[in-house]
This record gives C-alpha cells, sequence and structure tokens, in this order.
C-alpha cells in the first residue's frame, strides 16, 4: 500500500530543461536513491541521466551527479532497483 505522508519535491530543480521519469528507490540502510532523465523535451539529443541520494527520508537531496561523461549521446536507464 502507498501512504503520501508529506509534498514536496523529489530531489533538487535542474539547472535547465524539465525532470522526465523520474524514480525513488529505497535502499535497505534506509537512504534512498532518486533519478530522472533531465532535458530541454522528452526527445531532446540534450538530455542527461542524473542520480542523487537522501540519508534523510527525502527532506533533503544530494546535488545530482551524471555518471556517464558528456560525449554527445544521450544516455538514458531504467529506474535502479534494490534487492
Amino acid at each position: 500500500m502507498l501512504k503520501i505522508v508529506d509534498t514536496g519535491l523529489v530531489g533538487p530543480m535542474p539547472t535547465s530543461g524539465g525532470a522526465y521519469m523520474p524514480a525513488v528507490t529505497p535502499l535497505p540502510s534506509g537512504e534512498l536513491i532518486g533519478t530522472r532523465f533531465v532535458a530541454s523535451t522528452l526527445v531532446a539529443p540534450d538530455g542527461r541521466f542524473e542520480v542523487f541520494r537522501s540519508d534523510d527520508g527525502g527532506h533533503t537531496w544530494t546535488d545530482p551527479i551524471t555518471p556517464w561523461p558528456d560525449d554527445g549521446w544521450c544516455y538514458r536507464t531504467p529506474p535502479p532497483t534494490s534487492m
């Protein structure tokens, strides 16, 4: 069952463009890993995949990192999972 206990933003606002396909994955440690695709539009070639983390239940988030280099390719990936 999904229970909404608070409202707010998931991760920091992107510095440019929009954030698409956001996902949040809880880890066994209690941390949350957030991911999103940031681009001028959903299908734009200027897109990048960003990852960020929260260790306080989503109240605050780290600055996003881009795990792949800016090499002219537009990377997309499914949301992470935890086992």
